[in-house]
């Protein structure tokens, strides 16, 4: 089993995409390859219950299988298990994938399922692949990918950039999306090929607001352990409800992604003792600036809800109405800007890639800080 650890962008136009490819610091020449995938499931959809994702993929000449398994998003770092090999014949063969490794990771018996599997939906695309050398041992692949999912008669475009990590530490692979994400307007990606393959397929709406979820934290961890789990679910939550403000519509994405972030500042201060304070500042300053503009975004719905009960004046319930929609316009377009694609981007890189903790942090048992 690989676990995969990538960082996936929207890029805005072809014209961006072009120009990635001639900044990116590649090993190698880019391999331009030819990708179509037939993602397969049940009739009742058994393996996106269990958020696995299951294709056979031609690439060139090539025939691949793949099964790939959630193993958490890690603060809004993708991280996958995921079984690839060749697929014999040109067509899946379920007995190829290790059985109990993967009904240990899935709860599914792809033998036993292997008779009931159906082609679900596809995606077609040209994908661009860079090698990158990024020092200190790390190596990355980028992958440019253009083209479109396809489900029945309906079809939804596909231009993204994915960042994997082969080798090495997450914090230079980082660093170079930092530097990529103004020039050529990304915007982070939360959603796999195969997530927005099933919403077109199924003809559902984008996934609900996302609520806090309390990391499982032991209390004999060390108390720097115990922050990197509550910043790390902070973040991933930060990142899965933000889609949602750039959307508009429900203000609850906004609620919850302003809950996010206040939990996150909120773990910063409990366990400040524990850093190196200039880089911890560096990571918040930012992020408390957009609280602001987000956190009137909220009152306004807020008092516009209180409104409705009272039996508001017309006039007064229009002002209400114009302020409220100014102030998401706001909202959104700090969500979709590259400042903020920024800021999430230092915090994941603070994290996995700079020496945050103090030495006393290493050793600090959380019961003794507490």
């Amino acid at each position: 089993m690989h676990v995969e650890r990538e960082l996936k962008f929207g890029i805005p136009s072809a014209a961006a995409a072009q120009g990635l490819l001639r900044v990116l610091p590649a090993s190698a020449r880019p391999q331009r390859q030819q990708v179509h995938s037939v993602y397969y499931d049940t009739p009742d959809q058994r393996l996106k219950g269990a958020g696995a994702a299951l294709r056979l993929r031609r690439v060139g000449g090539r025939w691949l299988q793949a099964l790939k398994a959630p193993q958490g998003a890690q603060s809004g770092l993708a991280a996958r298990a995921e079984w690839e090999m060749p697929a014999p014949r040109a067509r899946l063969d379920c007995s190829l994938f290790p059985r109990e490794e993967v009904r240990a990771a899935t709860g599914l018996d792809m033998l036993r399922l292997a008779r009931e599997l159906r082609p679900a939906f596809a995606t077609r695309f040209e994908r661009r692949a860079v090698q990158l050398a990024l020092g200190h041992g790390v190596r990355a692949e980028a992958c440019i990918d253009c083209g479109q999912i396809e489900a029945g008669g309906a079809h939804e475009p596909i231009l993204e950039l994915e960042l994997e990590l082969k080798e090495g530490e997450l914090g230079p692979m980082i660093g170079l999306a930092e530097t990529l994400v103004a020039p050529f307007g990304l915007t982070l990606e939360r959603a796999s090929k195969a997530e927005r393959g099933y919403r077109l397929a199924n003809s559902t709406k984008p996934e609900p607001p996302s609520k806090w979820q309390r990391p499982s934290i032991d209390e004999e961890a060390a108390a720097s352990d115990a922050f990197a789990a509550l910043f790390g679910a902070a973040l991933a939550q930060i990142a899965a409800n933000a889609p949602g403000v750039a959307r508009g519509g429900d203000p609850e994405y906004l609620h919850q992604l302003r809950v996010g972030l206040r939990r996150l500042l909120s773990a910063l201060r409990a366990f400040r003792p524990l850093m190196r304070r200039k880089r911890a500042d560096s990571v918040s300053r930012p992020l408390r600036s957009m609280m602001r503009v987000l956190g009137a975004a909220r009152d306004w719905d807020v008092f516009r809800e209180t409104l409705a009960h009272a039996e508001a004046s017309r006039d007064l319930a229009a002002r209400a109405r114009y302020k409220a929609t100014s102030a998401r316009r706001a909202a959104r377009t700090l969500v979709q800007s590259a400042a903020f694609q920024s800021a999430q981007l230092r915090a994941l890189r603070w994290m996995h890639g700079v020496p945050w903790r103090s030495d006393h942090a290493r050793a600090e048992p959380l019961t003794r800080f507490a």
